[in-house]
């Protein structure tokens, strides 16, 4: 199978991008989450999306970082440097892990640990060494270019997105889906509410949202029927 027919198959199964902001649809790419600190028994159970460096390629084309054109020629080089291509891996799911853990510490209402922020300042840091200013709509902004020389290149948006909503955007709008009632792991996904009276719940109302609602009603049917039996 060559790097499009891949894609055009991994894409199908990816999560939905519900996140609102890049930096937290990365963050959404295994489930369900519980929380940053979980045992390895329940990490076990969780179901992970970018198995391998295609399966980032693929949720990267759905995420708008990288072109069909840009993922094959990262995917090429990727199946000539499988050691390199691993690290990569590792190196990708590290900076997911680590995003999570100070966005589900801002969504809880707790301190991010200055070890995280001068992390991802360091990160980010090192990521404008790939980037140039370019003009967009009356002021500039960061582009990077997605090149086969670095596998890790399309990780260098996402690090972007992240600083952007630590620095510049609302952090109470910021929030956990607590999950269906019930569950061993709360979904814990992590979402931007851009409701206008910040009224949203859940990471998606045909997911989490329906299965909590159905479980109360069911629960409301289940109390009526007990009382006109006794």
């Amino acid at each position: 199978m060559n790097g499009q027919e891949y894609f055009q198959e991994a894409m199908q199964r990816m999560p939905p991008l519900i996140g609102e902001r890049l930096c937290l649809d990365f963050v959404n790419t295994i489930e369900p989450r519980g929380d940053p600190y979980i045992s390895e028994q329940e990490r076990a159970t969780q179901r992970e999306y970018l198995t391998n460096y295609s399966d980032f390629l693929a949720w990267g084309i759905l995420a708008g970082i990288v072109t069909e054109e840009e993922a094959n020629h990262l995917h090429k080089q990727a199946m000539r440097e499988e050691s390199q291509t691993d690290e990569t891996l590792k190196q990708i799911i590290a900076l997911r892990e680590r995003l999570y853990a100070i966005f589900w510490s801002i969504a809880s209402s707790q301190q991010v640990q200055e070890q995280e922020l001068t992390w991802l300042r360091q990160t980010y840091l090192d990521t404008l060494s790939h980037a140039r200013l370019i003009q967009a709509e009356g002021h500039y902004i960061w582009q990077w270019t997605i090149g086969k020389a670095h596998l890790i290149s399309p990780i260098w948006p996402i690090v972007q997105s992240a600083l952007e909503l630590l620095t510049i955007g609302d952090l109470t709008r910021i929030k956990l889906c607590p999950g269906a009632p019930g569950a061993s792991l709360a979904c814990a996904w992590l979402f931007y509410d851009e409701s206008k009276n910040r009224s949203r719940h859940w990471c998606s109302m045909n997911d989490c949202g329906s299965r909590t609602k159905a479980l109360r009603l069911t629960e409301r049917r289940r109390i009526r029927r007990k009382r006109v039996l006794s």
